[in-house]
């Protein structure tokens, strides 16, 4: 990972570098939050909140319902969808938890779809939590903020918690007016690139190790 003096040379390090304005993920990014916006329970809406593997917020592949779970049940997800982008907060990310539970127990979902549920809340609220969804990866991402710029985001609370104290911490050192999505953009780029910088560190340890064993006597 590059050495960057600041969060805010981190973010325009990547948004120049990966043209985010003309990005396919920028566009899709703010289409997907605008269409859910001005029509959270319509069928396209549902399908792209609780269905589409990658809704250009955030890719899926394993973690979204099969077509017939999705259709089984849209009922709870219309009026899931219907809480979130009427009040995205701390109260009803706990309530929506609880009626996806319900739904679990009462077989109407498989399973607990977290990562899905934080998506439909980064679909919504750009500005208040970020498209990192998967809440050990977002730990991972913000570990390194913190201690590569000098943050202190607590993370001892749950994802909806930790994104939210994680944007007020930001937001002291970021220019006014600095975009969402490019902070939430560069937030999961950084965390790709640690990914894989930590899968080359391993590789290459690997390698060291096997080449030493193969040395001759």
């Amino acid at each position: 990972m590059e050495q960057f003096t600041s969060f805010i040379d981190l973010i325009n390090h990547f948004a120049d570098k990966l043209n985010y304005e003309q990005s396919s993920w920028y566009k899709g990014y703010k289409n997907t939050h605008q269409q859910v916006m001005a029509n959270p329970t319509s069928d396209a809406s549902l399908e792209l909140l609780w269905y589409t593997r990658d809704n250009s917020v955030s890719s899926l592949k394993q973690g979204a319902p099969s077509s017939k779970e999705f259709q089984e049940a849209k009922e709870v997800f219309s009026e899931i969808s219907k809480l979130i982008t009427q009040s995205p907060n701390e109260e009803t990310y706990k309530l929506v938890q609880n009626k996806l539970k319900q739904a679990k127990q009462n077989g109407v979902v498989s399973k607990m779809y977290w990562a899905l549920l934080n998506r439909a809340f980064a679909a919504v609220a750009p500005e208040r939590v970020t498209s990192t969804v998967d809440a050990d990866s977002f730990k991972m991402v913000v570990n390194y903020i913190n201690k590569q710029f000098g943050f202190d985001v607590n993370l001892d609370g749950n994802w909806f918690e930790n994104n939210i104290r994680f944007k007020e911490a930001i937001a002291k050192q970021l220019p006014e007016g600095t975009n969402p999505y490019y902070v939430n953009m560069a937030v999961w780029h950084t965390c790709d690139q640690l990914a894989k910088d930590a899968q080359e560190a391993k590789e290459k340890k690997q390698n060291n190790k096997t080449n030493k064993i193969s040395e001759p006597s």
